[in-house]
């Protein structure tokens, strides 16, 4: 058992020219992903308030998207979890 680990510690991590390659290309797509996302977002964020197109997100998605539960509902349900002590 420690013959194994002994050699797994003496192996060097040798930086080739693929995988420096592959470092490079990954920076760069996660850049222009997160730059992408971002434009977008800028694009569109007039649209974020616009009734046409759900009005406030936040609101919509905890309220007027259940159908089951009331707005009271609900939010007895967060207080009950103890959700109100995170305003505090």
């Amino acid at each position: 058992m420690g013959s194994i680990r002994d050699s797994m510690l003496r192996t060097d991590d040798k930086v080739t020219p693929l995988k420096q390659k592959w470092d490079e290309f990954g920076t760069f797509f996660a850049k222009a992903i997160a730059g992408i996302c971002v434009l977008v977002w800028i694009v569109n964020i007039g649209h974020f308030r616009d009734p046409a197109h759900g009005g406030i997100l936040l609101e919509r998605m905890a309220f007027k998207s259940t159908t089951n539960r009331s707005q009271l509902h609900v939010v007895r349900e967060v207080e009950a979890i103890g959700g109100h002590k995170l305003i505090h």
